[in-house]
């Protein structure tokens, strides 16, 4: 089908006066206490409920961490420079967004969108770097989304049912169970002393709250508990982050710093944190109260060579090689 043009960042001039609500640089409803010293910490802004945020893959697509406004059904966008700007907005195509994650690349059947799941909608959504959405498929209570890089796992797209089960996509969307431990959020690890395989959290139920393993054939062990509402993870490296995970507990205020082999400490303190995503050498943390926060070991040039070590580089767009968009 044609994909439906939605608000993009061509026309974000003209609203930048109405979205000052939704993004606002430099506040936080929100409050971040440390609990560790030796990091810098910026306030970013606060949009009305962000939960996801992921590192731009650089390309196409910019130096940019991308924010998912779940309250504002909006995708935000900021830049290395720490500015906040919206990038594309509108319902049904992003309607409640949590999880995102880019497409493998070009020679990947999934090509290099942005992909979007909307909890409210029941949508798994697909962004062009312009902001303009594609129906890829419906996913009712999707929460997140992710690739394997590795491959062990295959080369479909894993989803999830918002304290449901784990499911694969394949680029044709077609659904297929996975596992049945009730998640919301998952990543592969990032290698070393991690390895590749999958990471998730644990909402209910076996094999315990908190952040377990899932195998290839969808069975989970627990690998961190002492959660109350696990949310979000990711590993950062270098300095002072010492390529520890970094997780949150939506329910229970609080980030925690995870070695590989399984003990947390309280990393910092903030209301309803959610997203966590390391991008240019630094730790971005969202909470779903509003805020949005940096976190460096020091402060880094605009865009630092752990960043470009860390992501994969896109190539110039070429719309030829994108898979066709699907009613």
């Amino acid at each position: 089908m044609t994909a439906r043009r939605i608000l993009t960042a061509t026309l974000i001039p003209a609203l930048s006066v109405a979205l000052l609500s939704t993004v606002n640089p430099g506040t936080a409803r929100a409050q971040l206490t440390m609990n560790e010293s030796g990091f810098d910490v910026t306030v970013l802004g606060s949009a009305t409920g962000p939960k996801g945020a992921v590192c731009s893959p650089g390309g196409v697509w910019g130096d940019y961490v991308y924010v998912g406004d779940s309250s504002g059904n909006a995708i935000e966008r900021i830049d290395f420079a720490d500015v906040a700007s919206l990038f594309a907005m509108g319902t049904p195509d992003i309607q409640f967004p949590v999880g995102m994650v880019f497409g493998p690349g070009p020679a990947s059947d999934f090509g290099t969108y942005l992909y979007v799941a909307s909890y409210g909608s029941g949508r798994i959504t697909r962004l062009d770097p312009t902001g303009s959405p594609s129906l890829f498929v419906n996913f009712p209570s999707v929460s997140d989304v992710t690739f394997d890089p590795s491959g062990a796992y295959g080369t479909d797209m894993f989803a999830i049912t918002y304290f449901g089960s784990i499911s694969t996509v394949s680029s044709g969307g077609v659904v297929s169970p996975f596992s049945t431990l009730q998640s919301a959020y998952f990543r592969f690890g990032p290698g070393g002393a991690w390895g590749t395989g999958l990471y998730a959290t644990c909402s209910a139920g076996p094999p315990g709250v908190g952040i377990v393993t899932v195998d290839p054939s969808g069975n989970a062990t627990l690998f961190a508990g002492g959660f109350v509402g696990p949310e979000q993870f990711d590993w950062a490296t270098g300095g002072s982050f010492d390529g520890d995970m970094f997780a949150s507990d939506m329910s229970d205020g609080k980030i925690y710093r995870i070695k590989p082999d399984g003990p947390k400490s309280l990393w910092a303190s903030v209301t309803r944190p959610a997203g966590i995503t390391f991008c240019n050498g630094c730790l971005y943390v969202t909470s779903y109260a509003g805020g949005c926060w940096k976190i460096c070991e020091s402060p880094v040039p605009a865009k630092s060579s752990t960043w470009g070590l860390i992501k994969q580089t896109y190539g110039d767009a070429n719309p030829a090689s994108e898979p066709p968009s699907e009613d």
